[in-house]
């Protein structure tokens, strides 16, 4: 790892009959971040209470699994308060110098093949990633109106009086986060318009869930209409959106939570870059780990009015 590592790693090789222990003296802090390298250079990066047993853990799984070796670890003492904070900065780190990770959470690109590579090849997934020109998204990643009959939900929510600000939003999420949104409709992404009231007083009146996790979600309470988003904890987004870091995806890891004026989301997808990493990186990252499971009732006609307004927004365009 190299100096401009978000912590000071201390690199330990791991000979062949070895132990991490022989580096650790009785007492030393072994709660931290560590970073594994396999013998074909590929990492994986981890937090634990005690670096020893963890790594003990992972060399005997890897001999097991793959007969291959781990030949080195890189380790950093962490608070155990900040570990969940610190591994999301450790992937970005890894992700942002090119590394491929063995990991399957809080990643974009994680190692090793995925349904969504007959999709999206992994060289397109990595410039989507990397990419920061979003006007040279082809054209073929969207798709015209099906001409789906909106139901009752749908029509009453496209019907609001402010449909167009929830409406951009989605249209921006589409078009700036989401790998070729036409090829992987209905499979690694779905939106739906339940108008479902739910335990915590909040009404959901649409979502869109990326493999098995809602990234957008338009609700309404007594404050009024806002869309919540999930992005990855790793690049942090400016403080003034006031995220939340949660740790509740089981499928995924924590995620940057952030509530906001759909104006405000839309705007955030198009014109911060910092913002359109996250959002990318959570979406490739839960793409790449399969379809979702309840894509039967992703909603076309609402979908439809979608791409209308994406096909809209790129007409409007100088």
């Amino acid at each position: 790892m190299s100096s401009d590592a978000p912590l000071p790693f201390t690199h330990y090789p791991l000979p062949a009959g070895t132990s991490l222990s022989a580096h650790f003296a009785r007492g030393q802090d072994r709660c931290g971040i560590y970073v594994l390298t396999h013998e074909d250079g590929t990492k994986y990066v981890g937090r634990t209470n005690d670096v020893v047993r963890r790594c003990a853990d992972h060399v005997r799984h890897a001999g097991r699994a793959t007969g291959e070796r781990i030949v080195s670890v890189h380790f950093a003492p962490v608070p155990a308060a900040e570990l969940v904070r610190m591994e999301g900065e450790v992937v970005g780190y890894c992700e942002d110098h090119g590394m491929r990770l063995r990991n399957k959470l809080l990643t974009g690109m994680s190692f090793g093949p995925s349904p969504l590579d007959a999709t999206v090849n992994e060289a397109e997934q990595l410039a989507f990633l990397t990419d920061e020109a979003p006007e040279q998204i082809p054209d073929s990643w969207l798709r015209a109106s099906s001409g789906a009959t909106p139901k009752k939900n749908t029509a009453r929510l496209l019907a609001r009086a402010d449909v167009s600000s929830f409406v951009d939003a989605f249209a921006c999420y589409l078009f700036y986060a989401l790998p070729d949104p036409a090829g992987t409709e209905g499979r690694f992404w779905m939106l739906t318009a339940p108008y479902q009231r739910m335990r915590n007083g909040h009404r959901a009146l649409a979502r869109l869930t990326v493999q098995n996790v809602e990234t957008l979600v338009l609700l309404e309470d007594e404050r009024g209409t806002y869309l919540v988003t999930n992005l990855a904890p790793y690049p942090a987004v400016r403080p003034e959106y006031r995220p939340e870091v949660i740790g509740n995806y089981t499928s995924n890891g924590p995620m940057q939570n952030l509530a906001l004026e759909a104006p405000v989301t839309a705007s955030a997808l198009v014109y911060d870059p910092v913002f359109r990493t996250a959002a990318r990186r959570a979406a490739v990252g839960l793409m790449r780990k399969g379809p979702c499971a309840q894509g039967r009732h992703h909603d076309r006609a609402l979908a439809d009015a979608v791409y209308t307004r994406i096909h809209d927004l790129l007409k409007e365009t100088p």
